[in-house]
């Protein structure tokens, strides 16, 4: 026998006998890797540990690597304008947009726990007819019913007699010559009570059996209008949301929606002449990423909503300055044109909204604003 012959052999017996171990194995129930498997598979049948290895497999196989959360926490800011002309829009929001819009959100089916934070559009040390705003501390008060209806019954029994029952002790709806009493005579925000949020805290809690009162309460606000006419909405949701005095509010893992709602334009950054307001893309910039900072900078953490006039208005409102905008076919009185604030929503790209409150009453913008809210959720939550 040759050399190569010898060595051609050796090869052919040794393929044959690793075919034939491969048979046995395929016989007795696997090698190798599947072998550990099928012993896997008995224990699952005979052993005591069977449960705990089947457990460790489902928690191996639905780690992804991904971490994050499994249903989506919210903490929702209101920043609303507290002014006079618009108490019908407030009236419509506490009363029924929002109890609308707690009950769709609860459907969300990946909701954890919300709360729920109401700031007016000043800010600071910010004059406010006669009162001052000393602080950006989350409104907790609410106007007292019953000292509004028996010291307007006093001083006007026409102005509260669409308002007040036939004792004075409670309103439904103030007409508007009681609501210009009230805004430019009641001193220093006077007679308001505590809302008695559950939570003990500057928010309601989504999980109090009492919100929908608590809101009802703190949306019956008194008016603060600015003396210089100016209304820094924007500013003012950023600053509360910034203030000490609302820690414990944010929270690290919870998507964080601000919802504007105002029928002017922002008036951030002022101009020189009263009620001028001048666009500053720079200085809106700034209160974008100040937003975003609280969020660690990630915009997926955050939703902005602006519930508002047009941006562009198609009716004259004031033939003295001029301002154009509309009139609002749900009862909120005049909407001025916005452009600033649907500027400022577009910053934050898909997670920016603007609803015209011209073609949208407030139930529907908060269903606009839950739709966007769904979908930065979806995107949070790990399946």
């Amino acid at each position: 026998m040759t050399r190569s012959t010898a060595i051609l052999t050796a090869v052919l017996l040794c393929l044959g006998a690793a075919a034939c171990e491969e048979e046995n194995a395929l016989a007795t129930g696997g090698s190798g890797d599947t072998d550990t498997d099928a012993d896997s598979d008995s224990d699952s049948d005979s052993d005591s540990d069977s449960d705990s290895d089947s457990d460790s497999d489902s928690d191996t196989d639905t780690d992804t690597g991904r971490g994050g959360p499994t249903t989506c926490d919210i903490d929702l800011l209101f920043v609303l304008d507290t002014s006079g002309s618009m108490f019908d829009a407030a009236e419509n929001l506490r009363e029924s947009a929002f109890p609308s819009f707690v009950d769709q959100l609860e459907t969300y089916p990946d909701l954890g726990s919300y709360r729920v934070a109401v700031t007016d559009h000043l800010f600071g040390n910010n004059p406010a007819g006669e009162m001052v705003v000393d602080d950006s501390a989350f409104l907790t008060e609410g106007w007292d019913p019953e000292y509004v209806c028996q010291d307007l019954w006093q001083q006007d029994e026409d102005a509260t007699s669409g308002g007040c029952d036939a004792d004075g002790h409670e309103y439904e709806h103030l007409t508007a010559s009681a609501i210009s009493y009230l805004c430019d005579d009641v001193p220093e925000m006077a007679h308001t009570v505590s809302c008695g949020f559950s939570s003990g805290e500057g928010w309601m809690n989504g999980s109090s059996d009492s919100l929908e009162d608590e809101f009802l309460c703190v949306g019956s606000f008194a008016c603060h209008q600015a003396e210089s006419l100016n209304e820094p909405t924007i500013r003012a949701g950023v600053e509360a949301l910034e203030y000490d005095g609302n820690s414990g509010f944010l929270r690290d893992d919870a998507l964080l929606v601000v919802v504007f709602i105002t029928d002017e334009e922002d008036c951030t950054f002022p101009g020189t002449l009263p009620g001028e307001c001048n666009d500053d893309p720079t200085g809106y910039q700034d209160l974008h990423d100040r937003i975003l900072a609280l969020k660690g900078g990630d915009e997926k953490w955050v939703v902005v909503a602006a519930f508002a006039g047009p941006e562009e208005g198609t009716v004259e409102l004031n033939p003295i300055t001029q301002e154009m905008g509309c009139h609002s076919p749900y009862g909120y009185g005049a909407m001025g044109e916005c452009p600033m604030l649907v500027a400022f929503t577009e910053l934050f790209g898909e997670r920016g909204l603007h609803v015209d409150l011209c073609t949208h009453d407030l139930s529907g913008a908060l269903t606009n604003a839950f739709d966007r809210l769904a979908m930065s959720c979806d995107e949070i939550v790990v399946e």
